[in-house]
């Protein structure tokens, strides 16, 4: 059994909705929602935030290139979108709406499963790589901080740039507190 994933399917003929979803549940994923049209897509992906989005390029009240870009702007969503027309006339729409990928129906689960398994894939590895953005961006603004706290130390007690950093290490240590809390109790005046 395959771990939990959630994924929702767009389709407007209720047959393939039902057998897509049925396939699905039987490789182990959780379906959150089976809707006909894109409106009811961006909705319900709002809603929901599924992992993945299964999702018929030519469902009704807005198309699926259309939805799919609506989507992409608020989700971390993969988007798989799937066609019964050539791709080669939609391949431009379908790369500008943030898909990750297209099937050419009928869809079948030995060409569905792999593309699923690929998207879900694809969003663990973004999902590692924003994480790792996260903690940068958090690390440079900390260093921002502790230098200018260093430079407030500095102007204050007449020290030189390295005895500044020790000070403000030497806190760290008998506060038992992080380098960037500190910093930010020079900044403050609170130190």
């Amino acid at each position: 059994m395959r771990s939990l994933h959630r994924i929702m399917v767009v389709d407007d003929e209720p047959i393939i909705r039902m057998d897509l979803c049925e396939i699905l549940y039987a490789e182990g994923y959780e379906v959150v929602a089976a809707v006909k049209n894109g409106e009811k897509a961006v909705e319900m992906a709002y809603q929901y935030r599924p992992d993945l989005i299964l999702m018929d390029v030519t469902v009704s009240k807005m198309n699926g290139v259309k939805a799919a870009k609506i989507i992409s702007s608020f989700s971390e969503a993969m988007i798989v979108l799937l066609t019964a027309n050539s791709p080669k006339s939609i391949i431009k729409d379908i790369k500008e709406a943030g898909a990750i990928a297209y099937l050419m129906k009928p869809i079948t689960v030995e060409n569905l499963i792999p593309a699923i398994e690929i998207a879900l894939g694809q969003k663990a590895r973004l999902s590692q790589l924003h994480s790792q953005i996260r903690e940068l961006q958090q690390e440079m603004e900390t260093r921002k901080k502790v230098e200018k706290a260093k430079g407030k130390v500095m102007e204050r007690s007449d020290m030189k740039e390295e005895e500044a950093f020790r000070w403000l290490q030497k806190e760290s240590m008998q506060s038992r507190l992080p380098l960037g809390k500190v910093a930010q109790s020079v900044l403050l005046g609170e130190k």
